[in-house]
């Protein structure tokens, strides 16, 4: 999905949508209770954002991610608990300075695309996992925009990287 299909969908919904963004590489029960707890507490379209392989690279090492963005884009828009799914495109006319919002440099390429999507799209609600560090300056953004930021409790032990330590 492109930019012209997220806008037609929020066109649809006048804005009013749930917001959540991942990198969902391995698909796991983590990711499953994750959507689903969201899925739980909001009577809105949920709404996935898949990070480019870009950003995930830059958060998880080079040798990943594992499945490519449009892949993980498909399996995420086959799951009954969401909406729509899109993928981040990269907007390298925006650049978001870790001074501004106190990011460490590796923090940069996710927060960058982020922010600037979360801007875009301005949705009501944003949900976010427990292990996904907020600086005050980022949660002070959400207020800036009436985002209700919500953190959703992550489930430990479970991830793709975990999954991945079990292969070497």
């Amino acid at each position: 999905m492109d930019a012209t299909h997220v806008k037609k969908f929020l066109f649809n919904y006048d804005r009013k949508i749930a917001l959540a963004f991942g990198c969902f590489d391995i698909l796991h029960i983590g990711h499953v209770r994750f959507l689903r707890e969201v899925k739980r507490r909001t009577d809105l379209p949920l709404c996935i954002g898949i990070l480019p392989d870009f950003v995930v690279s830059s958060i998880k090492g080079q040798d990943r991610p594992v499945v490519c963005e449009d892949q993980r884009l498909e399996v995420i828009s086959e799951l009954r608990s969401v909406d729509f799914a899109f993928k981040l495109e990269r907007l390298d006319h925006i650049t978001v300075l870790k001074e501004e919002f106190d990011l460490d440099e590796s923090e940069i390429p996710l927060w960058s695309t982020a922010l600037c999507w979360l801007d875009i799209l301005r949705p009501q609600e944003f949900f976010y996992s427990s292990d996904f560090v907020m600086t005050p300056k980022i949660k002070q953004f959400f207020l800036s925009r009436n985002i209700n930021a919500i953190m959703i409790q992550y489930t430990n032990g479970i991830s793709t990287s975990e999954i991945l330590k079990r292969f070497n």
